[in-house]
């Protein structure tokens, strides 16, 4: 059966043209984009609870066109954010903090906290109600400036440290919610106990020595950094603990086990790029104490953990070829794997540098060296991978000479798909005028900032066409 003359008529007509997205709509938000972005953050704040009055809808207008006044390049996102901040305040009673605010939010912080940590919600009971209105008290008393949201997180979190056993409650030491106030004993306790059942297999307690040299530790951290809260300072005993018990160091400040660290990364840069397990040979052991002590002198705030990875790199980089055996970047291999690299990853076939990048790439490397004569070669061969890929990518080049046509090809494809669902097999393509006109608003920004590099400038028209998709 054949189609009728209208149903023709209809197959024939071309598919409607896409409505452009230009640069100018990263000018002043317009009025109906202001509306629309008013609904967004009354129903973000309200979730549908609430209708918006004619005269709510006349003062948040207003208020949004002064906005628009102080900041004429505000964008809608930027816009929304301000009225759901605006909403919230006039909602909550504006920025003041009331006696009534601190009872809700202490109530709020009890519920939370039973959820979580007692398997069930309830109200808060009339001697916490007073104890963390004291806490809130004294909290405002001492940072008079202190925003409601911030007061009600520091209550949250004290409620919570209390709950959790991190603190003794309001009434410690040192201040809620400082680590004076804090639960040290059981800080110790559970350390001791997650380690020794992690790296023993039989968690057990806390040893009277252990308890009292653990002690010891946590006072010096306090006196050293009094602002310290509990989660920080529970966090160091942890960290002690399990340094002590791995080897890392010989306890609270105790020094580093570098013998240990060579060990562990020669045995494990062996196995990784030479198929067996071995032990360091007594030249390397030498070799990298001579840098373990160097780095030490030159980095005398490394903990354990940074001096282990220092190690660990060095030793893998040695191995790998990215150093040579006097310490020094092995140049070629690093730019033969940079090229090898990006030539599959952007070009469908992996190759060797030619002598040209050769030379091009180890001038880049020197340059960086230079410029930053303490770059690990692990830092550097990363330097290199990324100036090869920008530059197989259109972006390592001059400002000037870039690809802008590819780079608004290549915005459109990613905005529409990540903010519009385009399907990626068929990409939003730009039209000739948009073509044109997000070239020459590239062309604009490097007149106004002539220090922009390619990468900047195809971050540039992304970064355009997302807010003008935005304000559209």
């Amino acid at each position: 059966m054949s189609a009728s003359p209208a149903a023709k008529v209809a197959l024939a007509q071309p598919a409607a043209a896409p409505t452009e997205v230009l640069p100018g709509l990263l000018g002043p938000l317009r009025d109906e984009k202001m509306a629309v972005c008013i609904d967004k953050a009354f129903n973000q704040v309200y979730q549908g609870t609430q209708i918006l009055s004619r005269d709510e809808r006349t003062s948040l207008m207003n208020f949004a066109k002064g906005l628009r006044e102080k900041n004429p390049n505000m964008t809608a996102a930027d816009l929304t954010e301000s009225l759901v901040a605006e909403l919230r305040k006039r909602r909550d009673g504006g920025d003041a903090v009331t006696p009534a605010k601190i009872e809700k939010f202490v109530k709020e912080a009890v519920n939370w906290t039973a959820t979580c940590y007692e398997g069930a919600p309830r109200d808060a009971t009339r001697a916490e109600i007073a104890e963390f209105t004291a806490f809130a008290n004294k909290t405002m008393a001492e940072h008079p400036d202190m925003t409601p949201d911030q007061l009600s997180a520091a209550i949250m979190d004290e409620v919570r440290n209390k709950a959790t056993g991190m603190t003794g409650g309001s009434g410690g030491s040192g201040g809620a919610g400082f680590a004076a106030g804090a639960n040290v004993s059981k800080f110790i306790q559970d350390a001791v106990n997650w380690c020794s059942g992690l790296y023993s297999d039989n968690a057990r307690d806390a040893s009277p020595a252990e308890i009292k040299k653990w002690t010891d530790f946590a006072n010096k951290t306090m006196a050293e950094n009094p602002d310290m809260t509990p989660s920080q300072l529970s966090a160091a005993i942890m960290d002690g603990v399990r340094d002590e018990m791995t080897g890392m160091s010989g306890g609270p400040g105790g020094k580093p086990n570098v013998d240990k660290f060579i060990k562990d990364a020669v045995s494990w840069a062996a196995k990784l790029y030479e198929g067996t397990d071995r032990g360091p040979t007594q030249a390397e052991m030498k070799k990298w104490t001579d840098f373990a002590n160097k780095t030490m002198a030159e980095h005398p705030d490394y903990s354990p953990s940074q001096l282990q990875a220092a190690i660990q790199d060095a030793v893998r980089d040695e191995v790998t070829g990215a150093t040579t055996g006097g310490g020094q970047p092995n140049y070629k291999k690093l730019i033969d794997d940079a090229v090898s690299w990006a030539s599959q990853a952007y070009q469908g076939a992996s190759r060797t540098a030619t002598p040209a990048e050769v030379d091009k790439w180890t001038k880049f490397a020197k340059a960086k060296l230079a410029e930053n004569p303490d770059m690990t070669p692990s830092q550097l061969s990363s330097a290199i991978t990324d100036a090869v890929r920008d530059d197989m990518r259109g972006v390592g080049g001059p400002a000037a000479s870039a690809p802008l046509e590819q780079f608004v090809k290549d915005a459109f494809k990613w905005v529409f798909e990540l903010y519009e669902g385009t399907p990626s097999d068929k990409p939003r393509l730009p039209t000739d005028r948009e073509i044109r006109d997000w070239s020459n608003y590239a062309r604009e920004q490097l007149k106004k900032n002539p220090n922009l590099t390619a990468e900047d400038l195809k971050s540039v028209i992304t970064d355009g066409l997302r807010t003008a998709l935005g304000n559209r």
